[in-house]
């Protein structure tokens, strides 16, 4: 699809939920946003067991936010969500920008070689976001959780961050603005033992389900809802 705001789904000023749904190979006009997913103006979203995935930009030209999602004056939360090879000119995966009470939970997203951005793969700009029990795993070393702006707060917690608090800057590359709560449980890129990585399945066929000696089993917030084998649950959108 082609739109403008929102080429795939677009919520102005609404509340709603998207479930279990694919929203793939939408892109958007030139200096428009929120190609896969876009919610503005008082919207309250939640957005489950979904795939956000391959949303584009179709133009040459340094415009456009939030290649998967783009959450503008809205809130709301994204669970057991895969938003994975995405790409726009600013937040290539996520972009926010006033919105408030965003929670991402058991949720992955992910960005390689293909996934344009040229600043940052989550972006938050005076907004507050929460994410927990989460998987964020980028190709390139430049792809960064921006955040900026005296009224934003970034809240992470029992979430694999590839390089850790170091991928969290603002436009300068380094943290100024805004607040960032470093919570317990997560994990970076370097740490411990089971290999480098998530160590997702597949990525290539788009297969992110952990492999069985992934770090990130049973790492996920214990006071949690439990995956469905009774276990503590994973980090990600898919228990193994």
């Amino acid at each position: 699809n082609e739109g403008q705001r929102g080429a795939g789904v677009a919520y102005y000023n609404s509340d709603g939920s998207i479930n279990n749904t694919t929203i793939e190979a939408n892109y958007v006009l030139s200096g428009y946003s929120g190609y896969g997913v876009h919610a503005y103006s008082g919207s309250d979203l939640d957005i489950n067991n979904s795939v956000i995935i391959r949303n584009y930009k179709n133009y040459a030209g340094n415009s456009g936010q939030g290649g998967g999602v783009n959450y503008s004056a809205s809130s709301g939360t994204i669970s057991n969500t895969l938003i994975a090879y995405n790409e726009a000119f600013t937040g290539s995966a996520m972009y926010f920008e006033n919105a408030n009470n965003i929670n991402i939970l058991n949720s992955t997203i992910y960005s390689d070689e293909s996934s344009d951005g040229w600043d940052g793969v989550i972006v938050i700009a005076n907004s507050d976001v929460n994410i927990e029990n989460s998987v964020y795993d980028v190709y390139q070393g430049y792809d960064r959780i921006k955040i900026f702006g005296d009224n934003s707060s970034l809240q992470i917690s029992y979430s694999f961050i590839e390089d850790g608090q170091a991928s969290i800057v603002d436009w300068d590359s380094y943290l100024a603005d805004g607040t960032l709560i470093w919570g317990i449980g997560n994990i970076e890129e370097n740490e411990g033992v089971g290999g480098y990585g998530p160590q997702f399945q597949n990525p290539l066929e788009d297969n992110f389900t952990l492999k069985y000696y992934s770090r990130l089993i049973d790492a996920g917030d214990p006071s949690s809802e439990l995956d469905p084998d009774g276990t503590v649950a994973d980090m990600g959108a898919y228990p193994l």
